[in-house]
């Protein structure tokens, strides 16, 4: 009797952990996806994500009947516009983006710069809101949901200084994040220069000149927040 239950609960054990890995698989093909907007083969996704082609196909299956997840007539896959309108739905019902929108708008309008609205998460700063003006001297490529290292952007820079008040935290934040991607010869890479460059970032680094050679990758901010209030 002891032995048949144990036995059971072996089996109810590897059936969960099946489930987790099943949803986690899902899960990261969903987020895969993210980083192709013309679509990705099922070779590529199953290469990418280091899985056998059957499970990648299943996950995408559940993903499709979901409505998240297309496939178009060359067979690539893709986020749906249901996933899209999950996304913006909720995004839109954000309390905190209604109540920033206005000021961004009206910031942009008086500077005829874009604006940009974002949080730090980890080493990263995430865009949550963008107003660009018809008139703005730059177009940005910046994108809502996306991100950029902290300290490779004016914006970024600005809220690590309002985030790492003195040397201890910005050598904690160094040592954690570390080693700091270096994008450009401008990039700064290094704690000291971490930290010297609070009084920089409300200046030369939130210049459209300093955000062009910091962000490479067409992710930058025209302004820093402190600066456009």
């Amino acid at each position: 009797m002891e032995t048949a239950t144990r036995q059971a609960e072996s089996e109810e054990t590897a059936a969960d952990d099946g489930a987790r890995n099943g949803a986690d698989r899902v899960l990261a093909t969903l987020r895969l996806l993210g980083s192709f907007p013309d679509g990705a083969g099922l070779n590529d996704l199953a290469k990418r994500l280091n899985s056998p082609k059957s499970s990648i196909h299943r996950a995408l299956s559940a993903l499709r009947r979901a409505g998240l997840v297309e496939q178009d007539r060359d067979g690539k896959y893709r986020l749906g516009y249901g996933f899209l309108k999950l996304a913006f739905s909720y995004y839109e019902e954000l309390d905190e983006i209604g109540r920033i929108r206005p000021v961004l708008t009206e910031l942009a309008g008086r500077f005829g710069e874009t604006v940009h609205y974002a949080v730090l998460d980890g080493p990263e700063v995430v865009y949550l809101a963008k107003v660009q003006p018809a008139e703005a001297r730059f177009r940005m490529t910046s994108v809502i949901g996306g991100r950029n290292p902290a300290h490779c952007t004016g914006l970024g820079k600005t809220l690590l200084a309002y985030t790492l008040p003195d040397r201890a935290a910005v050598d904690e934040f160094v040592g954690r994040f570390g080693p700091l991607e270096r994008r450009t010869t401008h990039t700064i890479v290094t704690a000291a220069g971490l930290l010297r460059s609070p009084s920089g970032s409300r200046s030369a680094a939130s210049s459209p000149r300093s955000a062009r050679h910091e962000a490479s990758s067409g992710t930058s901010s025209e302004r820093s927040p402190d600066e456009d209030h």
